[in-house]
């Protein structure tokens, strides 16, 4: 169903690629689609690849957002597996701006911890990232 794989398929292409209109175009059609009506996992899937997309760019005010669209479509229902994608995102978004404090780097060895501990092998590198660069 398009309203299944679409927006995931579109989250994909928005993360993997360096052209940066092609990942606009991809979240926006993307976010698009969503707003007519998805899936859990479209929803799921997308803003979990949304987030990864933006980081790349360092683009952490859409980082925020895509977190927060992801907070709000699971509030109802909160799973751990989301929850440590907005709080890799949100995290990484404020390393990103500059923030180096002490609660930001216990985040990112926190998460990096529970990447490590439950293999999410793919979430790991730009925590480790961060932490080696400070």
């Amino acid at each position: 169903s398009v309203g299944f794989l679409v927006p995931r398929i579109l989250g994909v292409l928005a993360a993997t690629t360096d052209d940066p209109s092609i990942r606009a175009n991809a979240l926006n059609e993307g976010e698009a689609l969503l707003h007519k009506g998805s899936l859990s996992h479209g929803y799921l899937g997308f803003y979990r690849r949304a987030m990864e997309a933006c980081l790349k760019p360092g683009d952490w005010h859409e980082v925020e957002r895509y977190a927060a669209a992801l907070e709000d479509y699971t509030r109802p229902e909160p799973l751990p597996w989301s929850d440590f994608f907005i709080a890799r995102a949100r995290v990484l978004a404020a390393y990103g701006r500059g923030t180096r404090d002490d609660a930001t780097m216990q985040e990112l060895k926190r998460l990096r911890d529970e990447a490590e501990r439950v293999g999410f092998k793919k979430a790991l590198p730009a925590l480790e990232k961060a932490l080696v660069a400070v």
